[in-house]
């Protein structure tokens, strides 16, 4: 069992950043920034949520983000993997996996939280979805909720960055 993740640690890992070391011939090549995008994977525990908000805030910092951008990411993720622990996986009792992916796009930075749980339910005591939606609406330029074709949700959000931040 040593080899299992402990609770609030990243289940995987990716990142790819920087710039890229060789020319197509093998030799190295001029600094040529690489994309940069983020890949993680969490338990759906509690604990994820504060791991899942720091990584999120430190790409958009590296990103090139404004500290304004940055805490809205922090807290859009924080709202979307606290969702994901408190409803996605009630129906198992073995609860599941947060996925968080982030890439710099031309004029955005694009975050995406999902699950492979439930999906999106009304809550049952009919007072509607709640507030994390909202205020993730509220922090983004852009929502959007997709629901896979056997359960999960994937709420992907943009946050509008610089062109100069964006293009290479």
């Amino acid at each position: 069992m040593a080899n299992e993740p402990r609770t609030g640690d990243r289940v995987s890992a990716s990142w790819q950043s920087g710039f890229d070391d060789a020319a197509d011939d093998g030799t190295a090549s001029a600094e040529v920034p690489a994309a940069l995008v983020l890949f993680e994977t969490y338990l759906a525990v509690p604990e994820s949520v504060a791991a899942a908000r720091t990584i999120a805030a430190e790409f958009a910092t590296r990103a090139g983000a404004s500290q304004k951008t940055v805490n809205a990411v922090k807290l859009a993720v924080s709202e979307a993997v606290t969702n994901i622990v408190a409803h996605a996986y009630t129906d198992t009792a073995q609860g599941g996996l947060i996925h968080l992916e982030a890439n710099l796009a031309p004029g955005e930075l694009q975050v995406s939280v999902s699950d492979t749980g439930r999906g999106l339910r009304p809550r049952s005591n009919g007072r509607g979805l709640g507030l994390g939606l909202a205020i993730i609406g509220e922090l983004a330029d852009k929502v959007e909720l997709l629901q896979g074709a056997t359960g999960g949700l994937r709420v992907l959000m943009r946050f509008a960055m610089p062109a100069s931040t964006t293009e290479s």
